[in-house]
C-alpha cells in the first residue's frame, strides 16, 4: 500500500502538458502546461516562429528553456537529403548564431528530420540545445530547444516528449 502513495504523486507531477495547435492549423505538440507563447512573424510574410518560454515551477520569473517552432515556405521543395546537404548544414550554421556540435538524421514517433546539437557562449554562462529541421514539401519546419549548458540534461525530456506528440498537418 505504500508504494501506492508515492507513485500517485509521480502521476500528477508528470501529467503537466497541454495540446496546442498553432492558429494556422499547421501543426500541434504537447507543451510544458508552464510555457508561455509568442508569436514572431519573419519578415517578408515567409513564416513564423512560435516560440514557448517555459518558466520555473518555483519562480515564474525564472525561464527553465526555450521551445521554437519555425516554419518557412521556400519556392523550391524540400527533402529530407536536402536537410542532410552541406549547404543546408552551412546556412543554418551561419544563420543560427551558435555553435553547431554535431549533426545527425533523427526520427520521432511522427517525423524523420535532422538534429543539430548546438550552443551559445553568453556572458554569464553558456546554453546548449538541439534544433530539428523537418522538410515537408515547400516548407521546413525548425523546432529548437535551448536551456542552460548545465540543465541540458534536466529538460532534455520535455524536448524529446514535445518532439514524439508533434503533428504537422500542412
Amino acid at each position: 500500500m505504500m508504494s501506492l502513495y508515492i507513485l500517485f504523486p509521480l502521476l500528477l507531477l508528470q501529467s503537466g502538458y497541454l495540446s496546442y495547435t498553432n492558429p494556422e492549423k499547421d501543426y500541434s505538440i504537447e507543451i510544458n502546461d508552464r510555457a508561455h507563447y509568442v508569436r514572431k512573424e519573419m519578415e517578408g510574410g515567409g513564416g513564423y516562429s512560435d516560440v514557448f518560454n517555459v518558466v520555473s515551477a518555483t519562480n515564474p520569473n525564472v525561464v527553465d528553456y526555450i521551445i521554437s517552432i519555425s516554419k518557412v515556405t521556400e519556392k523550391e521543395p524540400y527533402t529530407l537529403k536536402t536537410l542532410l546537404s552541406d549547404y543546408y548544414k552551412n546556412n543554418f550554421a551561419n544563420s543560427c548564431g551558435c555553435e553547431v556540435t554535431g549533426i545527425k538524421q533523427a526520427s520521432y514517433k511522427n517525423n524523420t528530420g535532422v538534429m543539430f546539437t548546438i550552443k551559445i557562449k553568453k556572458s554569464n554562462g553558456n546554453m546548449a540545445g538541439y534544433s530539428y529541421s523537418i522538410a515537408k514539401g515547400n516548407s521546413i519546419y525548425n523546432i529548437s530547444f535551448l536551456t542552460a549548458e548545465t540543465l541540458l540534461p534536466k529538460h532534455s525530456a520535455d524536448y524529446t516528449l514535445t518532439l514524439n506528440s508533434l503533428q504537422i498537418f500542412k
